[in-house]
């Protein structure tokens, strides 16, 4: 008798960017589609018919610790499924987002969405993860803010923050035509990044600024910095305030009282009635923007 067929699990699932295993992948995703289109004529019968459109494919991984690449790079996708068989095609990262739960104390990770820039390859795909586990704890993060200043200093401690939620993207534009050969292809747009952080308004009654006065206020403009317990850091050269949302006093639960601060990208500010540029740093001292 033939032999049965059987199926993969995920356990030896790997990726690579680049010529680069990715460390400490919890999964990776793709969805590979065709834009079919219909057609109703005269010629159809009074049912639908439909021709083959352009192919365009998509997918994402979540890994832990800090990402090593943002939107906009175009890198070569690998992803296998059990270090021998899989898919791989050139990609064009669109968003990176990056999750700290101190509340829970889950360590770090992020989320990395990608679109395909013309061909998805299924066949041999070779990679795999030998690094070691290195967890980057939540417990232990702080955020500060900044004035503004040619020389500034992140000296105000944003208390009792429980979660923060930091997105990279790109808005970046999608295109085929008569040199795409039937693939969707993509070119970057530009850079924004949001910031969303869950805190409880202190209540420190000695304090003249406690309560929700004491939060920043929609439309401030700050410099932010969020630091590990390693002293590695995110260095937001400008943000702006959006809202605060979500303040909820629940009387019947007594629960603890919270808000989200949402801020955005402010890539210029006025400095000394001089408008400037500002700056994105990672922790691995890397000038994510702008671009040298």
């Amino acid at each position: 008798m033939p032999e049965a067929p059987t199926v993969f699990s995920g356990e030896t699932g790997a990726l690579k960017l680049g010529d680069d295993v990715y460390a400490a992948i919890r999964n990776w995703k793709v969805t590979l589609k065709a834009d079919n289109q219909a057609v109703v004529d005269s010629a159809t019968s009074g049912g639908t018919t439909r021709v083959g459109g352009n192919s365009d494919w998509s997918g994402s991984f979540v890994a832990d610790g800090y990402p090593v690449a943002y939107p906009g790079e175009e890198p070569v996708f690998l992803g296998s499924i059990d270090a021998v068989k899989g898919c791989y095609g050139t990609i064009i990262i669109d968003s990176v987002r990056i999750n700290w739960d101190i509340a829970t104390g889950k360590p770090v990770d992020h989320e990395v969405s990608f679109s395909g820039n013309g061909t998805l390859t299924l066949g041999a795909a070779v990679a795999a993860d030998v690094s070691v586990a290195t967890p980057v704890p939540s417990i232990g993060v702080t955020v500060s803010l900044a004035t503004p200043a040619a020389d500034q200093s992140y000296t105000t401690v944003l208390a009792q923050v429980q979660t923060i939620t930091l997105e990279f993207k790109r808005a970046n534009q999608a295109y085929a035509d008569s040199s795409t050969a039937g693939y969707t292809k993509r070119k970057r747009g530009p850079l924004d990044w949001t910031l969303s952080m869950k805190v409880s308004p202190d209540a420190t009654l000695a304090d003249a600024a406690y309560g929700l006065e004491g939060l920043p206020q929609p439309k401030d403009v700050v410099g932010i910095k969020i630091e590990d317990a390693d002293e590695l850091t995110y260095l937001l050269d400008w943000a702006i305030f959006d809202d605060i949302s979500d303040v909820e006093v629940n009387r019947e639960t007594q629960g603890i009282v919270s808000c989200t601060l949402n801020a955005s990208m402010c890539g210029t500010t006025d400095i000394s009635d001089t408008q400037t540029l500002g700056s994105i740093i990672d922790p691995a001292v890397t000038t994510v923007w702008p671009e040298t």
